[in-house]
């Protein structure tokens, strides 16, 4: 992957209108890896936790497509760094 050039790419979801497909346990699974799941679904109300993964996610998508790289929900992990911050795993 060339990180010569920066990409920026943004995106908002209205986490009610994620509601539809948080049980839709195919969307799930192409979308978010096992611990991704595993750790939204420990809190007690997973929605806002998937929806938020689903947003970085498409905003990585957006940034990396700016330069020219196919990258996929399934190849991109959204953690947590022990002082609370997103971590990114592609």
């Amino acid at each position: 992957m060339n990180l010569d050039k920066i990409g920026l790419g943004i995106d908002i979801i209205e986490y009610e209108s994620f509601e539809d497909v948080q049980d839709n346990e195919s969307f799930i699974n192409k979308i978010f890896t096992t611990d991704e799941v595993s750790y939204c679904r420990t809190k007690s109300e997973s929605l806002p936790y998937l929806a938020a993964r689903f947003a970085t996610k498409e905003a990585i998508i957006k940034a990396l497509g700016q330069l020219d790289e196919d990258v996929f929900y399934s190849q991109i992990e959204i953690t947590k760094k022990s002082n609370g911050s997103l971590k990114v795993i592609l």
